[in-house]
């Protein structure tokens, strides 16, 4: 990827196209199963089943899905069109926020959900061009989408336990790391004991870890919090947590510095060399490095081949636009 993109053999327009074209594409089938109860393959949403799969089938990752790829139709609508400043761009953004955020929000996937509004943030953070228009057709969405979920009595029930359950979380941790309060403290749900499962694991090598995909089988040698734990997941659901549990210090450590060096490098090219031309490029990609390594909120396994390749592939993006942009401005 990189080689391809240091000699200008990728046509972006296209990648961009295709890309956000998909994110709309799982959108409007997601929307249309959350109504009919099946999409428009003709796959049926599970009875009872909050959250939809749409032409996933029975993997429920539409709303990562989308959350991933739509920021790609904005900024190909942003680069390569000619409505950037027309009227009609407004009404296009709008639509588009409205489908996917629809899409997100009726997949029933809650944290891509806060994890899409939390990408509208940075959108508006690093666009500047559009920032004024963009911040009020983003409140327009956000009004639009509340008064929707608030009257649908199925995404007011779904969503308001993740607000109870993440609320458990932090009541969770303010009490145990108060001296004043018995550590032995009630585990409140799920994402609690997936945490503590990964710190129980971290604890028994916590310089080197305990080696790669080894976080289950280590879990199970944890006797003495099987009681207290519960079932041994086969990942701790954080990224973070995993890379302590597995590799230790060190490899958080090592990791951490690739991580930050990444975004050090991005930022100095979007807000100091801004003589570029293809800015925009880049920050489609740094946005969604951004979201995928955000310490706050639960993952799969970041070592599992889906995970792995998305996020060494977008890796390889943000390095081959830097060294491009490294390479023309040093021209």
């Amino acid at each position: 990827v990189r080689y391809l993109i240091n000699f200008n053999q990728i046509k972006f327009e296209y990648l961009f196209l295709a890309l956000g074209l998909s994110a709309l594409f799982v959108s409007l089938d997601i929307i249309f199963q959350f109504f009919f109860r099946f999409d428009i393959f003709g796959l049926e949403a599970p009875p009872g089943e909050r959250r939809l799969a749409g032409p996933f089938g029975d993997e429920w990752i539409a709303g990562s899905f989308i959350q991933r790829f739509y920021i790609f139709i904005i900024f190909y609508i942003l680069i390569f069109t000619k409505f950037k400043k027309n009227w009609k761009m407004n009404i296009i953004f709008l639509t588009i926020l409205s489908v996917t955020g629809a899409g997100v929000l009726m997949s029933g996937n809650r944290i891509p959900g806060v994890m899409f509004f939390l990408s509208l943030l940075l959108i508006i953070l690093f666009e500047k061009t559009f920032r004024k228009k963009f911040i009020v057709l983003v409140l327009i969405f956000f009004v639009g989408l509340y008064l929707f979920a608030k009257k649908n009595e199925t995404l007011k029930i779904h969503y308001s336990s993740f607000v109870t359950k993440s609320i458990g979380v932090l009541d969770y941790y303010k009490d145990k790391f108060n001296p004043s309060i018995n550590n032995e403290i009630k585990i409140p749900n799920s994402y609690v004991k997936e945490f503590e499962t990964g710190f129980a694991v971290w604890d028994k090598n916590k310089l080197f870890g305990g080696g790669i995909k080894s976080f289950y089988f280590n879990c199970r040698k944890i006797e003495s919090k099987k009681s207290y734990l519960g079932y041994c997941s086969p990942h701790p659901h954080n990224y973070y947590i995993q890379f302590a549990a597995e590799l230790g210090l060190i490899g958080i450590f090592i990791t951490l510095i690739l991580f930050f060096s990444i975004i050090l490098r991005s930022l100095k090219t979007i807000f100091i060399n801004k003589n570029l031309n293809d800015n925009q490029l880049l920050v489609p990609f740094f946005i969604i490095f951004l979201i995928e390594i955000f310490p706050l909120k639960t993952t799969g396994s970041f070592f599992t081949t889906t995970n792995a390749t998305f996020i060494f592939i977008l890796i390889s993006f943000i390095v081959g636009l830097l060294e491009r942009k490294k390479n023309f401005y040093e021209q």
